[in-house]
């Protein structure tokens, strides 16, 4: 199985020969964490990584930019964003989204 096969197995809830492991990259904060834990200042986070964990690496798929962002993905149409309650300096607002939080 391929990795474009393998990964519509998994999206479509299908039966992939192994589930698609893609770790997204970290922060630049954790990488300095991550080096005074023992991640060596000249190694590759994500060479490193998969050397640690023992697990065969990959090919990466690669990405493709379709002009696509966020924002041209959102709600249509969106909730009002508002301050619903302001009580002892905490707020509840709705989002864009219609989250209450």
């Amino acid at each position: 199985m391929n990795a474009r096969e393998r990964f519509l197995e998994t999206m479509l809830f299908g039966k992939p020969d192994k589930v698609p492991l893609s770790p997204g990259g970290p922060r630049e904060s954790t990488r300095a964490i991550w080096r005074t834990q023992g991640l060596p200042e000249d190694a590759n986070w994500s060479d490193y990584l998969w050397d640690l964990l023992g697990i065969e690496r990959e090919p990466r798929v690669p990405d493709v930019d379709l002009g696509l962002y966020w924002d041209t993905f959102r709600m249509k149409p969106q909730f009002e964003e508002k301050v619903l309650e302001h009580r002892e300096g905490h707020y509840l607002v709705q989002d864009w989204m219609g989250n209450i939080t």
